[in-house]
């Protein structure tokens, strides 16, 4: 078996991201100058140090506020904060009105998205793309390449 192959991730990748277009029913990997006018998203990796220490940041306050009772809600909302921060890096082409405008990246929308209700089917997508492992391994450039 090649572990380098099968295991080794693309440290640039984990840290700098992967663009994915974000369809109705997929998702995928491209290249940046292969998005055109599709939506999509420049997703780092929950493998990502920086993730870690994110959550630990946030984390600390709040444990010492309320202790070892931090809720659920606020559990869910330092990880959405943390993935806000690191892992959502970018993103292209997002009408979030359905007015045809394109609304920038930020924390503060990302939050809002990954938080807000209204935004879980989006939040999902999200989600599943971070989870995509294939695409941080060291060789995924030709993959990237073949679904543009």
């Amino acid at each position: 078996m090649n572990l380098f192959k099968t295991f080794a991730v693309d440290e640039k990748k984990v840290t700098k991201g992967v663009w994915h277009v974000i369809e109705p029913a997929s998702s995928f990997a491209v290249a940046e100058s292969e998005i055109g006018d599709r939506s999509a998203v420049l997703v780092g990796s929950m493998d990502n140090p920086a993730y870690r220490e994110a959550i630990e940041r946030r984390s600390k306050p709040l444990m010492m506020r309320h202790g070892a009772k931090m809720d659920a809600e606020m559990r869910d909302r330092l990880t959405m904060e943390a993935i806000a921060e690191v892992v959502i890096l970018d993103w292209k082409n997002w009408d979030l009105q359905g007015d045809g405008v394109h609304v920038p990246y930020s924390h503060a929308v990302a939050v809002d998205i990954l938080t807000n209700l209204k935004w879980i089917r989006l939040r999902e997508r999200l989600l599943a793309i971070m989870g995509d492992v294939e695409a941080y391994r060291v060789d995924q450039e030709e993959a990237v390449a073949k679904n543009s």
